[in-house]
């Protein structure tokens, strides 16, 4: 199985201290994926990093009942990489709903974003 991770395809900006910015490719890996509530909540924790591996931010994101959890996995299928094995497209699901996420939270198109393979 090749791991992945979320990549920006423009350089964005983010705050590197008090007054400072960089502006550079941004990286998203996630760090864990939780069912709870009898499998009616997903909280997914990760991290974005710089192109030099240092930490900008870390979060995570929490669907919480059934129909949430359906809407998200029917509004990813349009970007869903072919079919693998169950662990590889179980990862790409929680990878492109992270593209959801990552392009709300920096303000960005969803097609800025993109799946990478971790080498």
């Amino acid at each position: 199985m090749i791991v992945k991770k979320l990549q920006s395809k423009i350089p964005l900006s983010y705050n590197t201290g008090l007054r400072t910015q960089n502006t550079e490719i941004v990286t998203g890996r996630i760090l864990n994926v939780g069912y709870t509530r009898a499998f009616s909540m997903i909280t997914v924790q990760f991290v974005y990093t710089a192109p030099d591996g240092s930490e900008i931010s870390r979060s995570a994101w929490t669907i919480e009942g059934v129909d949430e959890i359906n809407a998200l996995f029917l509004a990813i299928q349009p970007y869903l990489p072919p079919l693998v094995d169950e662990a590889t497209d179980t990862m790409n699901k929680f990878y492109v709903g992270f593209m959801f996420v990552a392009s709300e939270g920096w303000g960005t198109p969803i097609t800025d974003w993109e799946l990478v393979d971790d080498i």
